[in-house]
């Protein structure tokens, strides 16, 4: 079969339509099933949210059993789709819902089967997180459990580079050997919790650890080396930690100078311990041991009325909180106390305010407050000590009165500076003016000699011709 030329033409024409048709269908398809794709995508977080919202809404309200039953729905939808985080996610919601119901052993459980899910769905990190709630979750009761879960997540944080978890997870190890009576393996785990914290810049989770290892050597008799970890731990909570964190660290470090013997430095933490009770509903057993040995202490000074105020508020709290051992202490301590011939009067709380106000970056806060100190201990018959804080003063009076005669010479110099270098100017500016004036002066003599040439030489001009005109006239006539 032969074809002409233009037959060629359309057979190829018909061809090219045929082939494009079936581009056009394969491409509408792949777009069609693309479009349909994402679509059960979205439906499926849909429906995941609206699950989520659900079992949210019934643990609030408290609905144990509708709460796992929107778990269960989460997971059987979650592995239909083959979301397997989100399966993790149901096990994880079903065991919050037995914490609300105190079952611990459920709780415990269903975190357990989270963890493969979490695996399963990339998610390391939530199966490092599950480890750590069941370790937390185990700590008093199968402390060696708790350490195997916090290992395990250790592990998996470690993989992923998660400092900030590995340094929770180093300190909670630590927490579970320190309370077990295995003070020298804590204290290794809390350091390398403390250094990590600190290179990441966990300030809250440094804090928290510095805390437990100062208590850990408080209780070991190790006060020096208490003291130095919880004013460290001081320092960073002073920056936002509550009244009752801080009153807690103050009370611990007074304590420790207490225990110790140094009843003036102890005093000062219990007295900041105390201010801050002011602001928060803090109580109980930690006010009573404060009040009880402020009572020790102002009876050691001798200062009778102070400790018969401390011992009387002990005294009152221990009758409230029904602890009859602290109340038949404090009705000694009342009792070694001579009779009093004066009206009780209030702890003397400015002594320690001015005291701290020598402690100031301000140079003008801390001469105020020595001047202060030698008026008030002059007025309570203590002239030693105020003869102390009057030298303080001087010192640094004289020492300020220094600075600021340096101060004004340097500003002196830097007038004589200006005004010499204006002297100078002035100078070169009269220099210059004489030279102009003389040379003004050369001007203007030589302006004078021009016009009295010209003068001259037209007076002359002129005399000339008056005298050749009558030579002219007699020269004419002969």
């Amino acid at each position: 079969m032969h074809l002409n030329q233009t037959e060629f033409r359309l057979l190829l024409q018909r061809w090219n339509s045929v082939t494009l048709l079936i581009l056009a269908v394969f491409f509408f398809t792949r777009t069609v099933s693309g479009q349909d794709a994402d679509s059960v995508k979205i439906s499926d977080s849909i429906r995941i949210v609206a699950l989520e919202s659900h079992f949210e809404k019934f643990l609030y309200e408290k609905q144990a059993d509708s709460a796992r039953a929107a778990a269960d729905s989460l997971i059987a939808f979650a592995l239909r789709t083959e979301n397997y985080r989100y399966v993790a996610v149901g096990y994880l919601n079903k065991a919050l819902a037995e914490q609300s119901v105190n079952n611990t052993e459920g709780f415990v459980e269903n975190l357990q089967q989270s963890i493969p899910w979490y695996l399963k769905g990339n998610e390391p990190l939530g199966a490092a997180m599950a480890h750590t709630i069941i370790g937390q979750a185990l700590e008093r009761e199968e402390p060696d459990r708790a350490i195997d879960r916090y290992r395990a997540s250790l592990e998996l944080r470690r993989q992923a580079a998660d400092s900030t978890g590995i340094a929770s997870n180093l300190a909670g190890i630590g927490t579970v050997y320190d309370r077990n009576g295995k003070e020298g393996d804590a204290v290794q785990y809390y350091q390398e919790a403390a250094e990590i914290a600190e290179k990441t810049g966990n300030t809250r989770l440094r804090a928290h650890t510095l805390a437990s290892l100062g208590n850990l050597y408080e209780r070991q008799g190790m006060y020096s080396d208490s003291r130095k970890y919880l004013k460290q731990s001081l320092a960073l909570y002073k920056q936002w930690g509550s009244p009752a964190l801080l009153f807690s660290l103050n009370k611990s470090i007074g304590d420790s100078y207490f225990r110790q013997g140094l009843s003036d430095s102890a005093r000062f933490n219990y007295e900041e311990a105390l201010s801050l009770s002011k602001n928060t509903a803090t109580g109980g057993q930690g006010m009573l041991q404060i009040a009880y040995n402020l009572g020790v202490i102002a009876s050691e000074n001798l200062d009778t009325a102070a400790a018969r105020t401390y011992f009387s508020q002990s005294l009152l709290i221990s009758e409230t909180i029904g602890d009859s051992q602290a109340e038949n202490l404090s009705l000694a301590g009342l009792a070694s106390l001579k009779p009093r011939k004066k009206p009780v009067s209030q702890p003397d709380y400015v002594l320690p305010a001015l005291i701290r106000k020598t402690t100031s970056p301000s140079a003008a806060e801390r001469l105020e407050a020595y001047h202060s100190l030698d008026v008030y201990l002059q007025t309570k018959g203590n002239p030693v000590k105020a003869a102390r804080y009057n030298v303080r003063y001087r010192m640094l009076r004289d020492s300020l009165l220094v600075n600021r005669m340096q101060a004004r010479l340097q500003v002196l110099g830097s007038i004589r500076e200006s005004l010499d270098s204006d002297l100078q100017d002035a100078s070169a500016l009269l220099v210059r003016y004489n030279q102009e004036q003389k040379q003004q002066k050369r001007l203007i003599f030589i302006s004078l000699l021009i016009v009295i040439s010209l003068a001259a030489g037209l007076l002359v001009y002129r005399f000339a011709g008056k005298t050749r005109r009558p030579l002219r006239k007699s020269g004419g006539s002969d």
